[in-house]
């Protein structure tokens, strides 16, 4: 049997697996603790990292697009869930890594037409999806931008974080991804932008931030849309320390999450606290 036929069966017997496996092990119907994590999730994963590099990636397009073309391509996050109430036609709104496209796409969609979205990825592997996602499901309204925001215009390394094991995807998006000057993992120099400079022409109704770490200066580089526009924001804040929640306080705003265990905070802003 020649390499090509060899190559196409084990490609077929792998989308075929993923089909089978595909309701039980996907996240965006149920919440997935560690310790409940199927077998079959954590064998695939470890067999996705020993695939060559194309065949990873040819793997993950099909995999993550066929979420999308069957309605599965989402985050298990409320936030998520509740950008319908917070997004119409028309409006413009910002995703501030916006990984593989889980909010950009639900956010293209929402705002329709003649609404814009503004997707900043930096990493290029990762950035390679979210581009093939765009252009194969025809979403003619998201600008993509392979840089970083950040609180000014300038240099950044940004260094690949592979998830454990036991994470609920299968295939890796380096969600854990972070500006960082040690070399873990993957490095990349990349451009770094303030929101602000883009100078945007539009009223920005929504900006989304999940960066790692790096929400503060992202909020710092976006300070004159805010005081333009008092966009909804949320952004990401495990445990409280990042320092936004006070930063964005004097602007009027004020952060909520969505349950006890959430890991954004949604900040919206208190017309009776400001006279700006």
């Amino acid at each position: 049997m020649k390499a090509s036929q060899t190559v196409h069966r084990q490609q077929a017997a792998f989308r075929s697996y993923f089909h089978r496996e595909h309701e039980m092990t996907d996240p965006a119907f149920k919440t997935i603790s560690p310790a409940s994590i199927p077998l079959t999730t954590k064998i695939l994963r470890s067999f996705v990292r020993m695939l060559p590099s194309r065949m990873q990636r040819s793997a993950s397009k099909w995999y993550f697009f066929r979420q999308i073309q069957t309605g599965r391509f989402r985050s298990d996050e409320a936030e998520w869930d509740n950008l319908p109430n917070w997004l119409k036609p028309g409006d413009w709104c910002i995703d501030v890594g916006a990984n593989v496209g889980r909010y950009s796409l639900k956010m293209s969609e929402l705002v329709g037409a003649s609404g814009q979205v503004i997707a900043f990825e930096p990493l290029t592997p990762t950035f390679d999806l979210l581009a093939h996602f765009v252009e194969k499901g025809n979403y003619r309204n998201i600008t993509l931008l392979n840089a970083a925001a950040t609180e000014k215009t300038c240099l950044i390394r940004m260094a690949a974080d592979f998830t454990p094991l036991n994470f609920a995807y299968i295939f890796d998006t380096n969600t854990r991804s972070s500006i960082s000057n040690e070399d873990k993992g993957i490095a990349e120099s990349k451009l770094g932008l303030s929101i602000d400079a883009l100078g945007l022409p539009h009223r920005v109704a929504l900006i989304k931030v999940d960066v790692e770490g790096h929400e503060l200066a992202v909020c710092k580089g976006m300070t004159e849309l805010i005081l333009r526009d008092h966009p909804i924001l949320i952004v990401e804040d495990h445990n409280n320390r990042s320092g936004v929640s006070e930063f964005l306080e004097q602007f009027g705003y004020r952060g909520l999450r969505a349950s006890s265990n959430a890991r954004n905070l949604v900040f919206t802003r208190n017309e009776k606290n400001t006279n700006s």
